[in-house]
């Protein structure tokens, strides 16, 4: 997901400072606040690009940056709502790269990585199936559409992991005994 674009759609609707911004994309995918550490990269590359501007608002406690759209920012928006969605980049995957590179260096550490990406993901999937859904309107729809297709992802992402520590832990020993080098490992 473009969180760029997310910014700006979330902009479109209301001059909105970075952590509103965070919070009203949480509310609106349903999956928590958005880490503001993007958001406000993302709102500088907009404000970079001159799809918004941005102006103190000075509160009680602190000043913050309010932003607006532009006209161009709104342009770029309505573009990327009609440009259609390329298939996503495994090959960025963080866990692939790991794997990738660990391989060579500590097959143990990797089914530690595995374990605790696969305990992470139980717990996400936890979450979602305790969420419960909203009804009446296309808006709670696709909310509820949304949180399902996170389920599922993270059910297909738990399904993979426990496939990876089956073969990994099935050429552990050998691994230890060091029989096999990491390409060998590879290559089965």
């Amino acid at each position: 997901m473009s969180t760029v674009h997310a910014v700006l759609g979330v902009l479109a609707e209301h001059e909105c400072h970075g952590y509103e911004i965070g919070a009203r994309l949480g509310e609106r995918v349903g999956v928590g606040p958005y880490n503001s550490g993007q958001i406000h990269q993302a709102l500088e590359v907009i404000e970079r690009r001159g799809w918004a501007v941005g102006d103190t608002d000075v509160l009680p406690s602190r000043a913050r940056r309010r932003f607006m759209i532009t006209a161009e920012g709104r342009r770029e928006f309505t573009a990327w709502l009609a440009r259609p969605i390329p298939p996503s980049r495994a090959q960025r995957d963080d866990v692939v790269l790991k794997m990738v590179f660990l391989v060579e260096r500590d097959v143990p550490r990797l089914i530690q990585l595995l374990e605790d990406r696969k305990r992470e993901y139980v717990r996400r999937l936890a979450v979602f199936q305790r969420q419960s859904a909203d009804r009446g309107t296309v808006r709670d729809c696709v909310r509820n559409l949304v949180r399902e297709k996170f389920a599922l992802q993270d059910e297909s992402e738990i399904e993979w992991i426990e496939r990876c520590l089956v073969q990994l832990r099935a050429l552990e020993p050998i691994v230890d005994a060091g029989e096999t080098t990491s390409d060998d490992i590879r290559k089965s």
